[in-house]
């Protein structure tokens, strides 16, 4: 029991990372965000099926920046669909939190 709960946490992880991967990618293509006066590392929560849709995005944590928080917002539906979930990840919806590291070099272009 202990291995099939080590698994499911290692799934969850790795599914987290990709769909930050993907939010990443649609943030990072966004032009005209003054990065320079961003105070954080925005937050978003949201809603996700195992089918990969999502329900509506919103920011827990802010940016400081108003502007790409609503980039933010933005980016996680233009990302969809994400990937379904793993096989034997049992659940069928999961509201999922991620948080988008602004000084990784696919968000500085």
């Amino acid at each position: 029991q202990n291995s099939s709960a080590a698994s499911d946490v290692y799934k969850r992880q790795a599914y987290g990372n990709a769909v930050r991967e993907m939010i990443s990618r649609f943030l990072a293509i966004l032009p005209g965000l003054p990065m320079d006066r961003v105070d954080g590392n925005p937050v978003v929560e949201f809603g996700i099926g195992s089918d990969g849709m999502i329900t509506c995005a919103r920011i827990t944590q802010s940016s400081g920046l108003k502007a790409l928080d609503a980039a933010v917002r933005r980016a996680v539906p233009r990302a969809a669909p994400y990937p379904a979930f793993a096989e034997g990840l049992d659940c069928d919806t999961w509201d999922i939190r991620v948080r988008l590291d602004l000084s990784s070099p696919a968000n500085s272009r």
